[in-house]
């Protein structure tokens, strides 16, 4: 997957009882690392019933980006679950899958903050390595 270049996610969500549940959501996002909790939403949908024994479909438009790595190859995760509060089992409600998102632009841009609790002019370089 390419920085920049859009992408569809497409998640299938069964229900595995017999029993029909009404309106539910699906929410859809990317982590930079596996370990992240920080949530990096991509889109959430709502499907408003799904029959016992069935499938439903979530398609939703992603464009990567990076910012802040070193030029090169940046590992994501993409994540979705299943918001239902009436679940009686909640352990099987998310899905993950690794991505490899290639930097396409360079140098990478980046916030940079200086805190200077003195009361005298600072002076910055940044040198390129």
């Amino acid at each position: 997957m390419d920085e920049g270049d859009p992408n569809d996610i497409t998640v299938t969500v069964t229900n595995f009882s017999s029993s029909p549940v009404g309106e539910f959501q699906v929410k859809i996002g990317a982590y930079k690392f596996s370990n992240s909790t920080l949530d990096y939403h991509i889109c959430t949908r709502t499907i408003t019933d799904l029959d016992g024994d069935s499938t439903a479909t979530v398609t939703c438009e992603y464009t990567p980006t990076v910012s802040g790595a070193p030029p090169g190859v940046v590992h994501a995760c993409l994540k979705a679950e299943v918001v239902y509060p009436f679940d009686t089992d909640f352990t099987n409600n998310r899905a993950q899958r690794n991505i490899e998102i290639e930097q396409t632009s360079s140098p990478a841009v980046f916030p940079i903050q200086i805190v200077n609790p003195l009361m005298e002019p600072v002076r910055a370089w940044l040198h390129p390595e």
